[in-house]
């Protein structure tokens, strides 16, 4: 069985490290489904029209004097776009922790190990980085976006290298459209000067187009 096409990794399913792979198959599932979702939604996209700022949005686009009409979808609360937020915070998850499962059958056999030997501390940690970089590797912006906002908003889990921009980011809806494609991380947000650390943008549409050539 062929896990990843691009790093040639295979599993024997009759010899596997682990003792299932289902979480493969129902993550799998999942993420077809909420990638489907997000293209009909990008269907139902309105005609991008081109406007001016306007005053009280200087402070969320600091360097723009045009926006596009639809530039911040979610923004609005009555509308149905909100669900685009959360999908793609369940997408972020179920495809990191699909790459991460990936990883790890990965590790296991390159170290000629079963998950049952795995017992030390020392152990644990090589496991743990191994699967790390390879997600790292292989979907970095989604791994960012997952581990800042999706898995957690980084506002209840301060990091050294934070500043009160990036928490106040986290707890606001980010996703965007452009070119008639949701993105996430798509705002620039600036207060009194200070910027928040730009986190990479990135769409479902075109990393889900990415994750099918390397795995289905």
């Amino acid at each position: 069985m062929i896990l990843d096409k691009i790093d040639k990794i295979k599993v024997d399913s009759t010899n596997c490290p682990i003792n299932n792979l289902q979480a493969l198959d129902y993550l799998k599932n999942g993420i077809f489904f909420l990638a489907e979702q997000i293209k009909i939604a990008e269907k139902q996209l309105p005609g991008r029209k081109i406007r001016k700022i306007k005053e009280y949005e200087k402070e969320i686009f600091p360097d723009s004097e045009y926006v596009w009409e639809e530039e911040i979808v979610g923004l609005d609360f009555s509308n149905k776009w909100n669900y685009i937020n959360c999908i793609f915070h369940w997408f972020s998850i179920s495809v990191v922790n699909y790459v991460r499962v990936v990883g790890l059958i990965e590790y296991l056999q390159r170290n000629n190990l079963k998950l049952s030997n795995i017992s030390t501390k020392k152990e644990k940690e090589k496991l743990r980085n191994s699967c790390s970089k390879y997600v790292k590797k292989v979907i970095p912006e989604i791994q960012k976006f997952r581990n800042k906002i999706a898995a957690h908003f980084s506002a209840t889990d301060p990091y050294e290298d934070e500043n009160y921009i990036d928490w106040e980011l986290s707890l606001i809806p980010t996703i965007s459209s452009y070119e008639g494609i949701f993105e996430a991380n798509g705002l620039t947000i600036s207060i009194n000067g200070i910027k928040n650390n730009e986190l990479p943008v990135w769409s479902i549409t075109k990393e889900f187009e990415k994750l099918k050539q390397r795995y289905w």
